[in-house]
């Protein structure tokens, strides 16, 4: 067994590498925060320039209504921040604002204004929100898949562990885990409202004061650094909580029972994290906030894997200077801090040495768990009576989205396909639940049958077929046209961009207005074909788990020469 030092050095080193992708996003984010800023610096002065006497205006000339021109040209610029927003899936309430804006003929000259601030805010929000999922999904998948390494490595044993895909990242990143309740999606939702309130109010301050456009802008660019600086708080806080979570689930995954909480050795090192250091808590116990990282904000600390045959080996410090010492692997902090100082490294501390150690004993597999927790299958029976209830609270919305999709598929010229199969069946329903809930039960213990089955897009499934040379203005057609009558896009995935895939085609997962998900698939007749026929026959053949090695490439071979021989539609790269 690899020693305690060993351990502690990897896990550092992987958190380390974590953090740093947070800090590189947040890097981004402050560019994105600066470019929203520029333009309302930008929009507040062109306000200013037409309206303002002396660079002042009073509150009762900004409650002034636009004249016919002003309204003319606020209608386009309105038209244009609609467009826009549906291209980068901006909240679709806001959408609904605009459209209403637009229609209007009485505006003021103050919400003019705030209209523009609040469009800008609504783009940064929308750019925060893509950007810190993929940031939270890929630290969580990457720490997921090389902690395992790690621990594999570590061992010298090498277990089957399960796969993550992006349902099942999905699920993760949705989970509230703060005290709030709330996930980062919901917190930036939150800080949104805030934003906007915040700088509506200080417009309507600053022109009851009569205050010039600097002064405004001042202000705003203020309250702007505030938000920013929120933000990046929560882009290091959640890391470091995926960070830690996927470490936690490879540990389930692997089979280690406890862990060693591992705090950073300088003089930054919060007191609960000193306190905290070298306990050893079992797995079952693990908690976020109270014995797991990140115990506060901007959290550094680790943990390791614990085995009771581990040498403690020794530990790296780091002093005031930066430069790294080592001292023993089982001194905790305030052992450390009580030889050292809170300044780090002694006076006349030796150079680091190479760790020198005995050949490694034969490795034996970590500990087995004892208590057997309760199947999928006995889950799900349990919660059979509220997952049937779920299933039927979709299905009743079933005939007015048919209605809708089908309208809008067949007045842009598609065909719909296969609506015989427009719902899923309830025992093929409660099948699925169980058989993923199997699975990522394996990732997630906390997960419940209904975390699962809310996770289900295809209940409501629709296929929309026309020829390939007006594939690509079906789809933006239909999309537009769901979006403007309310229904929210929520996940586009482009088959036919994927070359390693057999299958061709576009899956879009929406939200109708009465908030009843559903999927959406866009074929050519060929592709469609292709999917229900011969591909299927195929695909069934090839992932039996009785199909050999051999047998599955040649499988494989043939359904990708099939999907190679589809014609793929002009433009359909376009669309992401």
């Amino acid at each position: 067994m690899k020693p305690e030092e060993y351990w502690a050095r990897r896990m550092d080193q992987l958190n380390e590498a974590m953090l740093s992708r947070g800090e590189e996003y947040i890097r981004r984010q402050r560019e994105e925060y600066e470019r929203a800023l520029a333009k309302i610096r930008e929009k507040t002065e062109r306000w200013y320039a037409r309206l303002a006497k002396n660079n002042d205006i009073s509150i009762a000339a900004a409650r002034q209504l636009l004249d016919r021109n002003e309204l003319k040209e606020f209608h386009w610029t309105v038209e244009e921040y609609i467009q826009r927003g549906r291209e980068n899936a901006v909240d679709q309430r806001w959408i609904k604002e605009l459209e209403n804006a637009s229609a209007k003929v009485h505006i003021t000259r103050l919400r003019e204004l705030e209209i523009h601030l609040q469009n800008e805010i609504e783009n940064l929000t929308s750019r925060r929100l893509k950007g810190t999922t993929d940031t939270l999904g890929s630290i969580y998948k990457d720490s997921y898949y090389r902690s395992v390494f790690e621990i594999q490595k570590g061992t010298g044993v090498g277990t089957s562990f399960a796969q993550l895909d992006d349902r099942q990242i999905d699920k993760v990143l949705a989970k509230p885990w703060a005290p709030d309740g709330s996930n980062f999606s919901a917190r930036i939702w939150k800080d949104r409202d805030k934003l906007v309130s915040e700088l509506q109010t200080i417009l309507t301050q600053d022109l009851i004061r009569g205050e010039p456009a600097e002064k405004v802008i001042s202000d705003f660019a203020e309250r702007m650094g505030v938000s920013r600086h929120a933000a990046e708080r929560l882009i290091r806080t959640e890391a470091a909580y995926f960070s830690g979570q996927s470490r936690l689930d490879a540990y389930r995954e692997i089979g280690v029972e406890t862990y060693k909480f591992v705090a950073t050795l300088d003089r930054r090192t919060s007191e609960i994290c000193r306190d905290m250091d070298g306990r050893v808590f079992r797995l079952s116990e693990a908690r976020a906030g109270v014995n797991y990282p990140p115990l506060h904000v901007y959290c550094r600390s680790t943990t390791i894997p614990h085995f009771e045959d581990a040498e403690p080996g020794e530990r790296a410090a780091r002093a005031d200077d930066g430069e790294t010492y080592y001292v023993p692997g089982d001194m905790t902090y305030r052992e450390w801090e009580e030889k050292h100082g809170a300044g780090g490294k002694p006076k006349g501390a030796p150079e680091p040495q190479p760790n020198i150690t005995e050949p490694p004993k034969p490795v034996e597999p970590p500990a087995v768990r004892v208590t057997e927790p309760r199947t999928a299958r006995e889950m799900v029976d349990e919660t059979r009576e509220d997952l049937d209830e779920y299933y039927r609270s979709i299905v009743v919305h079933e005939p007015e989205i048919t209605s809708t999709v089908t309208r809008i598929v067949e007045e842009a010229g598609g065909e719909m396909a296969g609506l015989d199969f427009r719902i899923k069946a309830k025992d093929s329903f409660i099948r699925k639940i169980t058989t993923d809930l199997e699975h990522d039960l394996k990732i997630n213990p906390d997960l419940t049958p209904m975390d699962v089955a809310r996770s289900i897009n295809d209940v409501l499934r629709y296929t929309a077929v026309t020829d390939p040379d007006r594939y690509f203005a079906l789809y933006t057609t239909v999309i537009m046209t769901l979006i403007n009558e309310g229904h929210t896009l929520r996940k586009v995935k482009n088959a036919w961009k994927d070359a390693q895939n057999p299958y061709n085609g576009i899956n879009v997962v929406l939200v109708s207005p009465d908030g009843i998900t559903y999927e959406l698939q866009f074929h050519t007749p060929e592709s469609f074909d292709l999917k229900q026929n011969k591909l299927h026959e195929l695909y069934e053949e090839y992932r039996l788990s009785t199909t050999s090695k051999k047998r599955k490439m040649e499988l494989w071979e043939e359904m990708m020469k099939l999907a190679n021989g589809i014609r793929k539609p002009p433009g359909v790269d376009k669309i992401r």
